[in-house]
Formats: structure tokens, C-alpha cells, sequence
């Protein structure tokens, strides 16, 4: 093939591969929103997204190879296997997280393997496929998402979330208010009764995971995790907006993702987002010079929605609760005199709805197999023989160590920590003008709500999306 003719080629596989990385990603930005039309569990449709990103990421692999090797000349003194080597050599060198994550997916493959059921561990179960099968998807979902460069497909993909997030918070309010579900309490006023009887009659939102302030998701925590990526997003959309009509619009949902936030009731999560805008304040004002009423107003707009839900909800105050059990919690921990939460002290172990006796337990279990974990999502039986009640770790670095070793834990702490520190160090990259503000706002947030949480399919592949994006090839 002439030279020309090759650099044409080369150029329509370009565009027709940024627009399958849209695609690709678009389809999991929406997985909230499938689960509240579809009849289907959530892990079903994951399954079915995973396939098909899995499938899509090996045609693309095998396209490139074959233009590679049987297309394009060679531009170089050594043979096409060298300079290929050589390439990737460099790409390694110039994105060292990008090494640091494949080492935490070879760790995550031997350890799945190995694992006590290896079955459960490379292909999950239909109501939870967080096995083998999920960390595959995940690496084609972060390599798409890092190859989307296009302005409009940004766009659309915040959209999506935007979308997403209005319908499922619309939910999780009408759950808190008895309108939806089993919130625990009867529909609120007349208007909510009358729309519990239309749901009722039309057989929608009553499924399987309407049970709490939950959205679409199966347990509100998992719902606070969306709900801090969301947060997170329209905190960057709003430093971002540029006409007045746009900020308005972008305080408008900022306010809204915070009043689901406070209802939600995740603590974590509603820790991580106050964090955040204490974190955004300091940056945008102290280190970017930016406006003081752009700097404060996330801040602003979270205080004030805070007090109003704890002014409403009078002497019943989610907020306030939660402070006064953190307290507490922090009190028995330090009064726990062996340290052994889970055998000598049961206030101190049940601290943090039962976290802290839950990751004594783990840091032991890790001890116990340091190399490569007891396998994905393959923890249940040996955290039921030391008497916990959660099958999790509920602690994302924790979790990813005693499940796929030790090192696999450190590289992906590593990788997150170098993405997110060479990006904060170069003020080019907070400038609210540049495509990876949103993204690193939303990686910032989850990371610091990770800390409680857990890596569940349906949520961690949001944070997938963005850590992708913030990482953007150039």
C-alpha cells in the first residue's frame, strides 16, 4: 500500500475507533438508567454490556494488529515486532499508570485462578458478576473512555449522567417520601398518594431493588457511590460554565444532586462530597486566583442545602445523626484497649456499622495470603468463619489487597495517586477551560468515599469512565 493510501487508511480507523470508544461508553454511563425500565437484576444487563465491550475491545485489538503487521509499511530500520515492542515500551514510560493497572489486572487473573471457587471468581453470579468477567470489561471500558478526545462526545457522555442522575434522584426522593417502594413510612400528602396509586396501577417501580432511598440500585450505599460521581460532575460543570444561563443552570443541578445526596443518607459519601468542595474552595481561590463566587459557591450551595433538609427534618436530622455516631464511633475505637476489635471490644468493632471489626479481620486475612488474595468476590466464607456479617471489605484498597494480593492493592493505590497528583501539580490541568476538571473532581470524590465503600460492577464502572477520561490520550 502507497504511503497515502495508508495514512488515509489509517485516518478513517482513527475516527471509526473514537466513535466506538463513545459508543462503548456511552452504554455503561447509562446502566442506571436500563435497570429502571428493565424487568431484568442489574447483574444481568452488566453481563450482557461486559460481552459486548469485551467483544468490541478484541475486534478492535485484532484490527489494529492486522493493519499493523499486513497493511502499513514499515517506518522504521527494525522489523514491525520491534518497533511494536518499542512503542508500547514508551507508552509505559510516558503513562505509568497505565503499567501499574495492568500489573493490578495480571495479579487480578492469577488470583481468579487460584481462587477457592473459581468459578464464582472469573464470572461472578447473575445477581453480582464482580469476578474476572468485570475486571476484563473494566480494562476495555477504561481503555475506550481514555481515547475519547472529541468536545461533543464529552458532552454527551456528561449529559448522559445528567439524564441518568434526574431520573434516578426523582426516584430516590419519591422513595424517601413513601411515594415509591418501602421507604418505611406511608405516601406523603395527597399528590403522593395519588402518584403511589398511578405506579401501582401501571406496575412500574415496584421491582425488585425499589426497597429504601436506593434510586435504581440495590442498597442506598451503592446509590450514595452514583451519587457522589454525579455530585462531583456538576460541581465541575458548574467552574466550567461559562455564560450565566449555564451556571445557573449548572447551580440549579448542584443543588439537586446534594439534596439526594443529604436524603440518600451515605455518610461517606456526604463525608467525601464536603471534602470536595472544601478542596475546590482552596484550589480555585488560593492556588487558581479564580472568582471568590465561583471558588465558594459549591461550598455555598452544599452548606445550604444541608441546613435546610436539617432545619425540615427538625429533631430527626440524618446529618446531625450521623456526626454524633462518627463521634462516638471514634471515641470506642480509641478507648479499645488490646486493639483486637472484633474479640475484646464490641463497641469499638461494631464502629463504623460494623467497618472497623470488618477491616481488623481483613488486614489479618491478607497477612494469611499476601501473594495473591483469596480471589475475586471470594471472601464470604472465610469472613463467615471469623463472625462477620458482610461479605466485603468495605474498603477499596483493603478490599482490592486481600482479594488479588498485596501488590496488586499497592499498584492500584499507586496508579490512582499518580494520576491524580500529576494532574493537581500542573495548574494547566484545574483550569476551569480544560477537558480534565470534570473527571478529576469526580476521581478525587469517589476515591475519598472508596475508602468506606466497595467496587461493586454497577457502580465502579462509572468511576472507570472517568478515571479513563481523566487520562486522556494524546
Amino acid at each position: 500500500m502507497s504511503s497515502r493510501n495508508s495514512h488515509k487508511t489509517a485516518r478513517k480507523l482513527k475516527e471509526s475507533f473514537e466513535s466506538i470508544c463513545f459508543i462503548m461508553t456511552l452504554l455503561f454511563a447509562l446502566l442506571p438508567v436500563y435497570a429502571i425500565f428493565s424487568p431484568q437484576q442489574h447483574g444481568e444487563i452488566f453481563i450482557f454490556l461486559s460481552k459486548i465491550e469485551i467483544t468490541a475491545f478484541v475486534v478492535c485489538l485484532a484490527v489494529y494488529l492486522y493493519n499493523y503487521f499486513l497493511v502499513f509499511p514499515n517506518t522504521g530500520d527494525n522489523g514491525k515486532a520491534m518497533q511494536l515492542w518499542d512503542n508500547m515500551k514508551s507508552y509505559f514510560a510516558k503513562n505509568k499508570h497505565a503499567l501499574l493497572l495492568l500489573v493490578v489486572y495480571v495479579c487480578t487473573v492469577i488470583s481468579a485462578f487460584l481462587a477457592p471457587d473459581s468459578s464464582r471468581a472469573l464470572m461472578g453470579t447473575e445477581f453480582r458478576p464482580d469476578g474476572l468477567l468485570m475486571h476484563t470489561s473494566f480494562l476495555a471500558l477504561f481503555v475506550f473512555s481514555s481515547y475519547i478526545k472529541d468536545d461533543f462526545h464529552k458532552k454527551c457522555i456528561y449529559a448522559a449522567y445528567v439524564f441518568g442522575f434526574l431520573l434516578t434522584g426523582l426516584i430516590m426522593i419519591q422513595q424517601y417520601y413513601g411515594i415509591i417502594g418501602t421507604a418505611g413510612q406511608e405516601p406523603y400528602g395527597a399528590f403522593g398518594e395519588f402518584l403511589n396509586e398511578q405506579y401501582i396501577k401501571a406496575n412500574i417501580f415496584v421491582g425488585h431493588f425499589f426497597k429504601g432511598t436506593t434510586g435504581s440500585f440495590y442498597n442506598l450505599n451503592h446509590m450514595g457511590y452514583y451519587v457522589i460521581i454525579c455530585a462531583m460532575l456538576s460541581v465541575g460543570m458548574y467552574i466550567k460554565a461559562e455564560k450565566k444561563s449555564s451556571k445557573i443552570m449548572s447551580a440549579i443541578f448542584m443543588a439537586f444532586t446534594f439534596w439526594v445526596l443529604v436524603l440518600n443518607n451515605t455518610f461517606g459519601a456526604y463525608l467525601a462530597a464536603l471534602g470536595m468542595v472544601v478542596v475546590v474552595f482552596v484550589l480555585l481561590f488560593f492556588r487558581l486566583k479564580s472568582r471568590f463566587t465561583t471558588a465558594i459557591m459549591p461550598f455555598a450551595v452544599f452548606v445550604a442545602v444541608s441546613v435546610a433538609v436539617t432545619l425540615v427534618s427538625s429533631s430527626d436530622s440524618l446529618i446531625l445523626k450521623n456526626f454524633t455516631t462518627l463521634g462516638s464511633d471514634v471515641a470506642n475505637i480509641a478507648s479499645s484497649d488490646s486493639g483486637d476489635a472484633s474479640k475484646d471490644d464490641s463497641e469499638a468493632g461494631s464502629a463504623g456499622s460494623g467497618r472497623w471489626s470488618l477491616w481488623v479481620n481483613t488486614v489479618e486475612m491478607i497477612g494469611e495470603k499476601p501473594l495473591f488474595g483469596y480471589g475475586p468476590d471470594n471472601l464470604a466464607d472465610e469472613y463467615k468463619a471469623r463472625g462477620a456479617k458482610l461479605d466485603r471489605a468495605h474498603c477499596e484498597p483493603l478490599e482490592r489487597a486481600v482479594s488479588t494480593g498485596i501488590l496488586s492493592g499497592l499498584c492500584y493505590i499507586a496508579a490512582i495517586a499518580y494520576v491524580i497528583w500529576t494532574r493537581l501539580m500542573r495548574k494547566d490541568h484545574l483550569n476551569s477551560r480544560t477537558s480534565v476538571l470534570i473527571p478529576l473532581l469526580v476521581v478525587c470524590g469517589y476515591s475519598i468515599s472508596a475508602l468506606v465503600g466497595v467496587f461493586l460492577f454497577y457502580t465502579a464502572c462509572h468511576y472507570i469512565i472517568f478515571m479513563g477520561m481523566l487520562t486522556e490520550r494524546q
